[in-house]
């Protein structure tokens, strides 16, 4: 009852932006539940933000282990191949044009998933890349046979954006299961590799809308002067561009003569095929928190 008295306090205030501080403690796992989907309600019906730490009680105890959640400054665009960059040990990122595509660079190396764990030898000689598929289906003596001597492992799970881009409406069930799967791969990085500081991270959020989007909802790339690179909520252009109908964002690489651009409020660029109700490349407050 008190936390549900302390939700509707915050709400008297009409803010656009809510923060709770741990709503669910002291709260039983039924509990728990209750809170988090009051706060999903309640967001989505009057069109509100809610920031809120969360106690991992179930967690922790299932896990037996310290959980810390930290943030940090995503990178712009908030796209998977300047995400996963900024992710690894840089002193600073680059792009570059390579086949007619730009590319994200760490030291002249390109950071495309075939090539990372070049870039982390680097930074650590005994670093292993590995994907989660290939890594979940491995017998345990191949697992260990893998990172025998390796002091970083780095795993890349992405099973979110591919059910984003796949079918949209089923990115929510992906978020579900990514939970389970990660969950099950602390267990094999505990039990079979002795791991003993584990981290967690994500390149970038995304954005769902659930309202049809019409044509005044939309903009066309027609108009994008000095256009390099689009996607339905960023643009990268020349450093001659200055679009009014756009905003400006912070790039990745401030020494490369580019800039970032990302549409206004809740519009989209238009593009060939699906995938307009999920989307992510944008700067939208809640895509830069929950990086």
């Amino acid at each position: 009852m008190k936390q549900r008295l302390g939700i509707a306090n915050a709400l008297l205030g009409n803010s656009d932006l809510i923060i709770l501080d741990e709503p669910t403690n002291g709260l039983d796992p039924n509990g728990m539940e209750e809170i988090n989907e009051l706060i999903i309600y309640l967001a989505k019906t009057f069109q509100k933000t809610f920031l809120y730490s969360l106690i991992f009680l179930r967690d922790r105890r299932d896990m037996q282990c310290k959980i810390e959640i930290d943030d940090m400054e995503g990178a712009s665009p908030t796209i998977t191949p300047f995400g996963m960059a900024a992710l690894l040990p840089n002193i600073r990122l680059q792009t570059e044009f390579r086949n007619n595509n730009l590319k994200v660079l760490i030291d002249g190396e390109s950071t495309d998933m075939p090539n990372r764990q070049k870039v982390l030898q680097k930074a650590n000689k005994n670093s292993r890349v590995l994907k989660y598929d290939d890594l979940i289906h491995m017998k345990r003596e191949e697992r260990k046979a893998e990172v025998k001597g390796m002091e970083v492992v780095y795993i890349y799970h992405d099973q979110i954006d591919a059910a984003g881009h796949a079918s949209e409406s089923g990115v929510f069930s992906a978020c579900d299961k990514t939970i389970v799967e990660i969950k099950n791969l602390v267990r094999i990085l505990v039990n079979d590799f002795s791991a003993a500081n584990i981290m967690i991270t994500s390149d970038h959020g995304f954005l769902y809308t659930y309202e049809k989007f019409t044509e005044v909802d939309k903009i066309s790339k027609e108009n994008f002067e000095g256009l390099v690179e689009y996607g339905r909520r960023y643009a990268i252009m020349d450093e001659y561009a200055n679009p009014s109908f756009l905003m400006p964002i912070k790039f990745v690489d401030e020494k490369s003569g580019l800039k970032g651009f990302a549409p206004k409020y809740n519009i989209r660029t238009k593009k060939h095929g699906g995938g307009i109700n999920f989307v992510h490349g944008g700067s939208h407050f809640k895509k830069w928190l929950f990086h």
